[in-house]
């Protein structure tokens, strides 16, 4: 958390799942010796007995008498931020790692290091894809700035993972047998001479497929993103299609940052301007998912785009294909979720590009066809994708010849059926939910 564990944060606490402590020994421009990490590794396990202790604990007691006897549902430890390839990383994070799997080994831990592009060289249950470069901080040469660049570089990200191995067993499955396999070949690797066996142990820890998180990710250079525009979202919204596509392999990802205090007009360290000026208007950072002040609110085009993606977690995933002249500026998936009542096959689509696109959606596996009634389609567009919401337009009213918000705009779909035909917007991210009585196996072409 970084802000340690104040009485006022346990209530902010209480609904979030899953839940993520970082503790690296080591910030953007310190770093701590492995060898005298200890007393930091101390410092963690304290404060995890303090969410995860019984109220009799040392710790757990303190948690107790500041009103929250139950355990605090912690289930992540990323060990690190944008840490990789730093002198003590890896040293570092193994002494915590050990000692955090020994105590909680149900704990899923995150390394910093991304495995997407090299197999990873320690025991982790999650990597990072949060990769960053910058010339103020020491890093390997090969880790470079991804996940916060222009809206053009993250839409063709949507296929980043399509072609992640899915050999070997889930690291989380498996944890504690990375631990010794590790140890063994890390003292071999000190050896001038690695042994044949300790080849083969080596080899197959590479093989082993790690799960991915995605902790931030945004559109934020400045031409493209301002402080919140249309376009940033629609890039974010095909890049989280291919997140879904992949979610045997993603596991979790989180757009960064949420909330922005719109009277926050911090002064960014000189090191850093040159890096960053091309996101400073005003604020910190730009663009977040919610602004506020002391009374109003309201969020980004990239808040709302998130609002597709929720009944995303438990859903069935289904093959699409796009047979079209703008597939390029196409990205789409498909998923059936249900509420209390439904069950609905969801057909999210990003036209990213400027021509409005004819589509025909054909669904097949449907066995008793769509309900017409309650299908519905719902647009995110504008007429401009260079268009912001604001305090004063917080759902910024668009042009006569396009009549919605800068918000979702939901209307019923009263040509919902197995096939359809549909237009989408220039410049737009539209969700189709047809209605269905029942399904098997599901297969969306356009």
């Amino acid at each position: 958390m970084g802000h340690g564990f104040r009485k006022e944060l346990i209530y902010m606490l209480l609904e979030l799942r899953p839940q993520f402590l970082r503790f690296p020994g080591i910030s953007h421009h310190d770093e701590v010796d492995t060898i005298i990490i200890e007393p930091f590794v101390k410092d963690v396990l304290d404060s995890l007995e303090f969410a995860r202790g019984s109220a009799e604990s040392t710790w757990g007691s303190v948690r107790s008498a500041m009103g929250h006897p139950e355990r605090f549902p912690l289930k992540y430890v990323a060990i690190g931020n944008e840490d990789c390839g730093k002198e003590f990383y890896r040293g570092n994070y193994l002494k915590f790692y050990d000692a955090i799997r020994k105590a909680y080994p149900d704990i899923q831990m995150i390394s910093n290091c991304d495995g997407s592009s090299r197999p990873l060289d320690h025991p982790a249950d999650l990597y990072d894809f949060h990769t960053f470069h910058c010339a103020f901080i020491k890093m390997h040469s090969d880790i470079f700035f991804q996940v916060y660049t222009s809206a053009a570089n993250l839409f063709i990200m949507k296929n980043k993972f399509d072609r992640t191995s899915r050999i070997g067993p889930k690291c989380h499955n498996t944890s504690a047998g990375f631990v010794s396999l590790y140890h063994y070949s890390s003292l071999a690797s000190r050896r001038p001479r690695i042994l044949d066996t300790q080849k083969v142990l080596i080899n197959y820890y590479a093989m082993i497929l790690f799960q991915v998180f995605v902790s931030e990710y945004a559109v934020n250079e400045q031409r493209d993103a301002g402080k919140g525009s249309l376009l940033a979202s629609l890039a974010e919204a095909a890049f989280l299609t291919g997140l879904e596509k992949n979610s045997d392999v993603v596991q979790m990802a989180s757009y960064a940052p949420l909330f922005v205090n719109d009277n926050d007009s911090t002064l960014v360290p000189p090191a850093l301007l040159l890096f960053i000026s091309n996101v400073l208007v005003g604020h910190n950072w730009n663009p977040d998912a919610i602004v506020f002040n002391s009374w109003q609110q309201y969020g980004t085009p990239s808040y709302w785009v998130q609002t597709y993606f929720r009944e995303s977690s438990g859903s069935v995933i289904h093959p699409i294909t796009i047979s079209s002249r703008y597939s390029d500026s196409l990205a789409a998936s498909a998923i059936t979720w249900q509420d209390s009542e439904d069950i609905f096959l969801r057909v999210k689509i990003v036209n990213f590009g400027p021509n409005a696109v004819n589509l025909t959606i054909s669904s097949r596996g449907l066995q008793d066809g769509v309900n017409t009634a309650k299908s519905t389609v719902t647009v995110l567009t504008s007429g401009n994708f260079l268009d912001e919401n604001s305090f004063s337009e917080p759902n910024k009213a668009r042009q006569p010849l396009f009549p919605s918000q800068v918000v979702p705009v939901e209307s019923e779909l009263p040509n919902a059926a197995e096939v359809m035909e549909a237009v989408l917007p220039p410049f737009s991210f539209t969700s189709f939910d047809l209605a269905l009585d029942q399904y098997s196996k599901l297969v969306a072409e356009m």
